[in-house]
């Protein structure tokens, strides 16, 4: 699945210290939660909040809080 739009945050998956690009939509709860490996952090270190970019992950579908989830992503040019 291939996903364009503004980053809202990135962060960090707590158990594990992967990184994670939430991308907001119009509500809260709403949004897509894009997984990263360990391996990906290098593709991460110049992306801002607010910056548009694709990601291409394969989808794992939507959590119990409303966020659709991609796994395994990259960022795309």
């Amino acid at each position: 699945m291939l996903v364009t739009g503004a980053v809202y945050s990135i962060d960090k998956v707590i158990l594990f210290g992967d990184p994670v690009i939430y991308f907001q939509t119009g509500y809260v709860a709403d949004g897509v939660k894009a997984y990263f490996d360990s391996s990906s952090k290098s593709q991460l270190t110049d992306i801002k909040q607010g910056q548009t970019i694709r990601v291409l992950g394969t989808c794992g579908g939507r959590s119990w809080l409303g966020y659709t989830t991609l796994n395994d992503c990259t960022i795309v040019n």
